[in-house]
This record gives C-alpha cells, structure tokens and sequence, in this order.
C-alpha cells in the first residue's frame, strides 16, 4: 500500500490551532492499493473538515463533523473489504496459474502407438478453420447422438449402425482435439484439461441412459457400468493432481480399445442378441456388462492401491525429514 500526501500545516495539538482554520488547506490522502496483480484502487477518505475537527478539539465537535467521521468511517471499512476481496481473488489467480500441474501423459494401451502416428497425421492435414474446440463439439455431440441410436435401437436393430457411426466420430473428435493443440503449440492445459472431461463425464451419461432405453441389456448392468467408468475417472483425475501424471489407459485397455468394444458387440447383437450359458438363456450384453463391471473394478482397487503405497511412502519421508 503506497500513502500520497498532498496537504500541510497540520498542527501538533488543539492547543496550536488559535488563528488557523482559514490557513488550514484540504487533506487529501490517496491510497492506492496494488491489488491482483497490476490493478489500482484509489480512494479519497479525508477533507479540511478533518483538520477543521482536529484543532477543534473532543470537546467542540459538531453534529456535521460526527456525521463526516461516520462516513469516513463506512468508507474505511467498504474500502478495507474491497481491499481483502482484491487479494483474495490475486492469490486465487496466481494458484490456479502456478498450481496446476502439467501432468506427464502415460498411454500405454494396446492401440496408442499406432493411434498416436494416426493423430498426427490428421493433425497436420487438418485445415486451418478447424480448431481443437471444434472437434471437442464434434465427439461431444457424436456421443450424445450414439446414446440416442441405442434408444431407437428398441425399435429397430438397424440403428445399432448408427450407434457406430457416433462411436467412430466420437474418437475423432475426442481423440484429435488434443493432438490438433498440441501439433499447432495451441495448448490450454487447464480449459482443455476440464471441457475434456466434463464432456466425458455427460457424454458417457448420455450414451448408458441409451444403452439401458435399447433393449438389449438390463438397467442395472449399464448403470453398473457407468458407475465403473466414473469411479476410474475420478481416480485418474485424483492421480493427476496427486502424482503430476495422467493415466490415459489402464492396463492395455483406453478409450479406443473400448469404443472397439462396443462396435464389435453391437455388430454381434444384430446377429445374435442372445447366448446360453449352462442351459440358461441371457442377453448378450448383460454377460459382457457383468464382465467390464468385474473388470472395471479390479482396475480401480488395484490401482488404488498402488497409488496410496507411493503416496504414503513419500509422505513418510517427509514427515520424518520435517521431524528431524
């Protein structure tokens, strides 16, 4: 905080004050508070009536002058909360700029290399006019649409080419945005990092909510599913924060390998929508959701697991560095 005086012959005491009041010139002090970042507040607070009541005295103060002191006084306290509010936002700022991390990006499933070579080509051939926020609309939107194809797939097997079709957009655009940014050095680590993923997050919605309105599986076992590839979700995003790196896949499974999944298995219900096990007849889908459902959560307790043995470990030996 920077004080600008601009007045003078302010007398020690009441006592000096005899003969001086048509001397006595406005006080003005400006305050200038350098508040988030390169912003200024300037503030006027104080005017002759303050010397005026000064070299009257406690005892001569008038009506007029308390009710000034009282103004001065709301005003010191307004200008004090907005200062407190300034700051408060500031270090906001500067933590979300210098606390967020850049994490390391580890794929390592079963199509990434290839996947990876692909993206880039596309990338580089991708004409100007597209940009990375595009092509996040375009997987978002495809997603959406592919959970209504499985909806109308109640009525008419035929729309599980549809569904397809929305899966196949669905990585083009979810797959290509990041790489589009990154081959152009058009990065916005924290904007891309949240839109990704929140339009995962309604994205998958969309497409189990679909899913169980087919037909073709029992409701639990899509929301089974859905809560399996939440809770891996948000143990990735815990481990991208936590650990500085972000999992893209688990095991030899991604993003890609399961949308491959899904196509394969929604070309076999057209063909065969049921299969028996042990005499008992049951949908198809419901045997391979209870098998992702069993898969999704040995990923997620395993690699739970692991995380919170590095995490501890390296937490013990801070604190026992801290104790020494």
């Amino acid at each position: 905080m920077m004080f600008a005086f601009s007045a003078t012959r302010i007398p020690p005491n009441p006592q000096q004050c005899s003969g001086l009041h048509d001397e006595v010139r406005v006080i003005h002090i400006g305050a200038f508070l350098h508040c988030a970042g390169s912003r200024r507040q300037a503030f006027s607070g104080y005017g002759a009536s303050d010397a005026i009541d000064y070299c009257k005295g406690p005892n001569l103060l008038t009506t007029g002058s308390a009710l000034a002191r009282g103004q001065r006084s709301e005003r010191d306290t307004s200008m004090n909360s907005l200062c407190e509010e300034q700051v408060r936002e500031s270090k906001i700022a500067d933590r979300r700029q210098s606390g967020f991390v850049k994490a390391l990006r580890v794929h390592h499933a079963l199509t990434s290399e290839v996947e990876k070579r692909v993206l880039v080509w596309m990338a580089l051939r991708t004409p100007s006019a597209i940009n990375s926020d595009h092509l996040t609309a375009l997987g978002f939107i495809s997603q959406l649409l592919a959970g209504v194809a499985y909806a109308l797939a109640s009525r008419d097997s035929r729309a599980l080419w549809l569904v397809n079709v929305g899966l196949a957009l669905n990585w083009l655009g979810d797959s290509l945005d990041g790489t589009l940014a990154r081959v152009r050095d058009q990065q916005r680590p924290r904007y891309g990092f949240y839109v990704d993923h929140m339009a995962d997050t309604f994205g998958a919605l969309a497409l189990m909510a679909g899913l169980a309105c087919s037909g073709y599986v029992h409701w639990p076992i899509a929301a089974g599913l859905l809560a399996g590839f939440y809770v891996l979700s948000i143990e990735s995003y815990l481990a991208t924060y936590t650990m500085g790196h972000f999992h893209l896949s688990h095991g030899i499974f991604g993003p890609t390998e399961i949308r491959i999944l899904l196509m394969l298995g929604n070309v076999a219900l057209m063909l065969h929508p049921y299969d028996n096990i042990a005499g008992r007849r049951f949908r198809l889908f419901d045997i391979g959701g209870a098998m992702a459902i069993a898969g999704m959560a040995c990923m997620a307790v395993t690699t739970t697991c692991r995380h919170l043995a590095v995490l501890y470990r390296e937490e013990k030996v801070e604190l026992e560095v801290a104790g020494a």
